[in-house]
């Protein structure tokens, strides 16, 4: 593939496993199609799930620990957790692993964003000056 003189950014990249789509997006897939594909940068965010989000956001710092100026973490939950949680993991994911960014899935975690849990989503991008991405569209396969 010729490679132009460009840096390439993936702003919407998935490690993890995906319950939709039965199938375990993995770190070496995301490495090798960036490789394959001549994308610099993938900006990474969970797939959400019914196992700890702590754990999905962890594994997203490892592998940006593993793979620097390259993997970006981006966290995304479910912002139907105490306010005050959802702030501490927001804290967590930026100050401590280095997260720049927060996703909101409305059709995922059953929130409208004008909501008062949805609007926490956007009190907390502010509060830590991080963009957020909101998922919009009903999404694939749906």
């Amino acid at each position: 593939m010729k490679r132009l003189n460009k840096m390439i950014i993936n702003a919407h990249a998935h490690i993890g496993i995906s319950r939709v789509f039965d199938h375990e997006f993995t770190e070496e897939e995301l490495i090798n199609g960036m490789d394959k594909y001549g994308v610099d940068v993938s900006i990474v965010q969970p797939l959400i799930g019914p196992d700890d989000y702590r754990k999905y956001h962890d594994d997203i710092y490892e592998a940006s620990v593993r793979h620097p100026k390259r993997i970006f973490g981006m966290m995304a939950f479910s912002p139907h957790i105490d306010r005050d949680e959802y702030f501490r993991e927001v804290e967590r994911c930026v100050k401590e692993l280095g997260f720049v960014g927060l996703k909101l899935h409305p059709l995922e975690t059953a929130v409208d964003p004008l909501s008062v849990d949805g609007r926490v989503a956007f009190e907390a991008a502010t509060a830590f000056n991080i963009p957020i991405m909101v998922h919009t569209g009903m999404g694939v396969p749906f």
